[in-house]
């Protein structure tokens, strides 16, 4: 199987790729050719152009990519979907990934035989998170939560909520699971993880958890099952070049 160039192949290491979706849009036409009808469908009931744009987009090089590491074109790309609707790979099983995005932002998680999950959030300075924190906390957690400072709470705030996530999305089962159920280690001297999930069984020692902090007004994070794992964070500028080698099977 190939991967694209400063990707590495490996069981040990998480492939992590961002885009801007924005500087991505004048291909949008090739992104659109590569959806299926069913997505194509979902793009048309955005009500607003750049929503749309950013969906074709962001589902559109999921398809690249993944494509990529099948050697099939784009749009031959063929997805199942568990009973909460996580898509996985129907032409290879033992692929799992993960997208999410943000605003102008989409980030991609890719790796072989293990659960992987990935969240990425824009941090918005202005957001008010005094009552929303405890929302997506445990007793513990908001205990911790509230000793903090304005500044820090916001920090505090998105680092758990796309830790909760991404690892939500690595377990398959989305947001039908309340993040408050989810505990983690939150102070600064401790390892940032998952330590404790309510109501379902869950061998925590197995998973390894990486925040994502590289990119600009962003925070994020990836879960995967799986210890001794290590991130290539790659960011893909747009380009014909890259394009074309990305199609390149």
């Amino acid at each position: 199987m190939r991967v694209p160039e400063n990707m590495i192949n490996s069981e040990n290491v998480i492939n992590v790729i961002s885009i801007n979706l924005d500087k991505f849009e004048k291909y949008i036409s090739t992104f659109s050719s590569y959806l299926s009808s069913e997505e194509k469908e979902r793009a048309d009931k955005f009500v607003f152009a750049h929503l749309k744009k950013r969906y074709i987009i962001s589902h559109g090089f999921l398809r690249i990519l993944i494509g990529k590491y099948l050697s099939l074109p784009p749009s031959e790309v063929d997805y199942a979907y568990n009973e909460f609707l996580k898509p996985l790979s129907k032409q290879n099983a033992d692929l799992y990934f993960s997208m999410s995005h943000s605003h102008n932002v989409a980030c991609y998680a890719f790796s072989f035989h293990h659960n992987i999950g990935i969240d990425i959030e824009y941090k918005n300075n202005d957001l008010e998170v005094k009552d929303l924190g405890p929302a997506i906390m445990t007793h513990n957690e908001s205990l911790v939560f509230e000793k903090l400072n304005k500044i820090d709470k916001l920090q505090l705030f998105y680092k758990t909520w796309t830790i909760k996530e991404a690892f939500l999305k690595a377990l398959g089962v989305g947001l039908s699971y309340p993040l408050s159920r989810i505990e983690t280690t939150i102070l600064p001297k401790d390892e940032f993880k998952v330590v404790k999930l309510y109501d379902i069984k869950e061998e925590l020692e197995e998973w390894s958890f990486f925040s994502i902090t590289s990119l600009p007004c962003y925070l994020g994070a990836v879960a995967i099952r799986k210890k001794e794992t290590k991130i290539n964070f790659i960011n893909i500028r747009p380009s014909p070049e890259i394009l074309l080698h990305l199609l390149k099977r």
